[in-house]
């Protein structure tokens, strides 16, 4: 899959940002993240990737759209969070439709690749259905709403996931339209994140702000709830660090004529005529995660303090990860023009970062780079490099990493933006372990299903349907599970919610499968989609997903036969050392619930978390009994609510679990 610059990028017409366009903090409560532009002569628009287009009226600006690209797939082999949306901000409304009418341009009037797709598309509709109407409104081919009907709070995918609305697809280099050059232009990138729903209110500013503003002598409780809601920044990232990450593979320019692909052996001329246009050209950004997906912190279970070395030293020194403004995305100055802002001594040529994190409740974490940088000449091949750790119990109690970071620098030694998502992962708790809890912690991980599924936060984007569907939305590379002592396995893991007309499935796998013949065939090929064949979701996952493997079993135990369900692998797909050539279903955890199980977890909820309650909740378990005492691959447990909730007695925001009476019965050990 290929990527473009999304603009023309001739100096003579896009000019480089001033203060108060580019991506970044503003202060402790308002947070930019779009990167904003201007223009000295007319823009044309480009599909950076392959999807679907979406347009809608901007606010506070005349005649000007901005428009929503879904892609199809993910940059191949940097190891970016998944990009879920790429908006661009001011397109000249001429250059698309009719103001007035909002009828699409024909081709004789406006002849974009976007415009000629849209009337090939109707020539087409017309031919197999013997229509005569050559016209096209914008609702029918670009999910266009008039501004008046736009509900601000409503999630941009109700557009995209909407089985009445066909939007028109383009392919990466497509000309869309022009940026409107008499005002700001720009483009914002979204990241998929559990827990976050991009609105119309997000899409439709020029400029788009988050501001959460922390009340005057705030509680403890609007305190953590303020750190909160600044999470949200976590699903954007700065496009020039999304184009510095793209410069080790490449990726297509306009030369004012035609599309030229510049790959890492012309990483001088992408600096000098793609970063460089934004201010935070010279700027890394650390993206630390815990175990679910949350800034490091986020539970209070470790001090705000990692370590660093910026000098080409062993000598770590202290910084705040989430700095005065307190957003949690660290970043990394190394531009010249600012000399006081600079952060790597001259010394360190070679852009190396060495650091350590605080050990708080986590004595023996695993620690994983998300990779977002190709190295020349030493590819990486796996999605996540763990790295190896030392516990150095110095007086902070830090836990060091062997192997430095390295940054990709221009021709004048400076690093060049770009973004690394790191885990610090808390492992899960033999049996023979009892840690002790820090700060907000949920409860140790000792099962492989504790605090696996955020249940009431894995939304579906479907618009509702009036005959009977199946649906599942898949959320990528979210959680963490720790098999160690069970077959010796750790991994990130994909997790689902999938829903028919009875049930609620809870579907977690492993990203990457760690098998010996790693090759292209080693992920589930599940994803984000709809079955319209009025079918269990089981029986579909069955039939598409896995080719007839998960079957119904019955285990006996006590004269009491219960119904299960197993993966069977037939012995054609297994290799010399008992592994699988594909999927290792052995990794594959489902849990099954019906609806009513479902309502009654909810209202639950609702009692004992608060029904308005901001935070992840999410399922566990306890009461294992076991059925079958020697292997402990069969049990009857019940389900545990473990998450935040808000102290009402004394304004604090705690950790609380909540044991219910509801049963399951599970067919695989659980338990380190």
């Amino acid at each position: 899959m290929g990527y473009c610059f999304f603009t023309e990028h001739q100096s003579i017409k896009l000019n480089d940002q001033v203060a108060g366009e580019g991506f970044g903090a503003i202060d402790a409560n308002r947070f930019r993240v779009n990167n904003l532009f201007t223009s000295a002569a007319a823009l044309k628009a480009f599909a950076v990737t392959s999807g679907r287009i979406m347009v809608q009226s901007a606010s506070g600006v005349t005649n000007t759209l901005n428009l929503v690209l879904k892609p199809d797939s993910q940059p191949s082999d940097l190891g970016l969070p998944k990009i879920d949306y790429i908006i661009y901000k001011g397109i000249d409304e001429t250059s698309i439709m009719n103001i007035a009418t909002k009828i699409i341009k024909p081709t004789s009037e406006k002849n974009t690749d976007l415009t000629s797709k849209i009337q090939a598309d109707r020539t087409t509709f017309n031919q197999l259905t013997g229509g005569t109407d050559v016209t096209v409104d914008a609702s029918e081919a670009l999910g266009y709403i008039q501004p008046a009907n736009i509900v601000l709070a409503d999630t941009i995918d109700s557009i995209f996931y909407n089985q009445d609305i066909t939007l028109v697809s383009v392919k990466e280099q497509d000309y869309l339209g022009d940026f409107n050059i008499s005002g700001k232009i720009g483009i914002m990138i979204v990241f998929e994140k559990i827990g976050f729903q991009l609105k119309f209110e997000h899409v439709l500013q020029i400029d788009t702000i988050l501001t959460h503003t922390l009340p005057a002598n705030p509680t403890a409780a609007q305190t953590f709830r303020h750190k909160h809601d600044k999470e949200e920044v976590l699903a954007f990232m700065d496009s020039a660090a999304f184009y510095g990450a793209l410069c080790q593979t490449g990726f297509s320019v306009y030369n004012g004529s035609s599309f030229e692909f510049k790959d890492n052996t012309e990483l001088d001329y992408l600096y000098d005529n793609i970063i460089k246009k934004h201010l935070s050209k010279n700027k890394l950004y650390l993206d630390i995660r815990n175990e679910y997906y949350d800034s490091f912190n986020y539970y209070e279970n470790y001090s705000d303090t990692i370590k660093w070395s910026l000098d080409a030293t062993n000598t770590l020194v202290d910084v705040n990860y989430y700095r005065a403004n307190g957003w949690p995305l660290l970043m990394i100055n190394d531009d010249p023009a600012n000399p006081n802002d600079v952060e790597f001594t001259s010394g360190n040529t070679d852009k190396l970062i060495k650091l350590a994190f605080p050990q708080g409740d986590n004595l023996q974490p695993t620690v994983y780079l998300k990779k977002a940088l190709i190295k020349p000449n030493a590819p990486e091949t796996d999605t996540y490099k763990k790295f190896s750790s030392t516990n150095l119990n110095d007086t902070n109690n830090f836990t060091y990493m062997h192997e430095s970071l390295s940054c990709i620098k221009n021709n004048a030694g400076n690093i060049i933006s770009n973004y690394y998502q790191i885990h610090y992962i808390k492992r899960a708790d033999s049996a023979e372990e009892n840690n002790s809890l820090m700060g907000k912690s949920l409860r140790r991980r000792r099962s492989v299903l504790d605090n696996l599924f955020p249940i009431f936060n894995v939304n579906l984007p479907f618009a509702a349907s009036a005959t009977p569907v199946s649906n599942i939305k898949i959320f990528e590379q979210v959680n963490f599970v720790d098999k160690e002592h069970i077959n010796q396995t750790q991994f990130v893991t994909n997790i689902g919610l999938a829903t028919d007309a009875n049930y609620k499935a809870f579907v977690s796998y492993p990203v990457i499968y760690a098998l010996n013949e790693p090759n292209d065939n080693a992920v589930i090929p599940l994803i984000t989609s709809q079955f319209f064949n009025n079918k269990p979701f089981l029986e579909n996952f069955d039939k598409i997903i896995v080719q007839d493997r998960l079957k119904i079993s019955t285990h006996t135990s006590r004269n009491i036969p219960r119904p299960f369900f197993r993966f069977e692998v037939p012995a054609e797909t297994l290799i010399e050392d008992n592994k699988l050539k594909n999927f290792d279903f052995t990794n594959i955890n489902i849990i099954s619930i019906t609806n009513a199980q479902y309502t009654t977890l909810q209202t639950l909820k609702d009692t004992h978390f608060g029904a308005s309650n901001p935070y992840k909740i999410y399922l566990s378990i306890a009461n294992t009994n076991y059925l079958d005492v020697d292997s402990q691959n069969f049990s009857i447990n019940v389900f545990v609510l473990t998450g935040l909730r808000e102290n009402t007695v004394n304004n604090t925001v705690e950790a609380y679990e909540y044991i219910t009476n509801i049963e399951f019965l599970a067919s695989d050990r659980l338990y380190n």
